[in-house]
This record gives C-alpha cells, structure tokens and sequence, in this order.
C-alpha cells in the first residue's frame, strides 16, 4: 500500500465509517486510486459521518457518482451507506462499534462479524482489524 489512509485506531463511530470505507471502495482499484481519490471522497460524504450517511437517499449516490475526484461506482457508494446503518445498528446493541468487535471471541468471529458488513470481504475485515488495532495474523 503506497499511502496510510488511516494512521491511528478509529475512536468514533464515524472513524470507523471511514475506516470500513477504504477496503470497500479499494476493491479491484490499485490502492494509489483510493488514496489519491480519498480527500474528495470524504468530502463527498460529509467526513463520513454516519449520522448523515444514513440518512442518504438515491439523490445523494447520484451526487456522489458525479462528484469529480471519487471512485465513480454507485454499488461502492450504496455499500457505504449500508454500513453507516449497520453500524447505527451495532452501536444500539452494543454500545460501540469497538465495543461489538471486543464482544466477538476471536479474530476469525471478528472476521465473520466484519464480513456480515456490504462489500467487506476477506482482505477488507482484515485490513479494518489491522488498522483498528487488533492482532492479525499475517496476511497469505
């Protein structure tokens, strides 16, 4: 990976929005896409704060496919917007989003936990944990 798009452990819900984000719109792109599109795709979807991405309507996947400088892909930006409400969810039940993935008995459920997320395949639950501060095993 050429650029650390997320240089310290998500503390907010709206950190892990972001976080979760990254692997979603990083899937089949060259990671140097992702990075160098990052700062206007945050800006697209308000600094990916899951209040407001929640509440996003087919207007705003329209908006956000038309917006200059983002990965122009309306399944991406869909699965974003259904992780903000799963993740709304999540912090209902739980707490936190930390709070749920602390909750899971081992990597492998916080694997499958992650992975119950749109668009969040293999690398991109492992790439999440890595960044969010949990042990990995090395990635094969």
């Amino acid at each position: 990976m050429s650029a650390d798009l997320h240089p310290a452990p998500p503390r907010t819900i709206d950190g892990f929005l972001n976080l979760m984000a990254q692997p979603i719109f990083g899937g089949g792109l060259a990671w140097a896409v992702v990075a160098s599109t990052w700062p206007q795709t945050q800006l697209a979807f308000d600094k990916f704060s899951v209040r407001k991405v929640a509440a996003y309507s087919e207007g705003d996947i329209a908006r956000i496919v038309a917006t200059d400088g983002v990965i122009s892909n309306p399944l991406k930006v869909g699965a974003v917007i259904r992780v903000a409400r799963e993740l709304q969810v999540i912090t209902k039940q739980h707490g936190s989003v930390k709070k749920w993935l602390d909750s899971c008995a081992d990597h492998d459920a916080r694997i499958a936990a992650l992975r119950s997320l749109p668009h969040l395949g293999p690398w991109g639950a492992y790439y999440v944990l890595a960044k969010a501060g949990y042990p990995v095993p090395t990635w094969t």
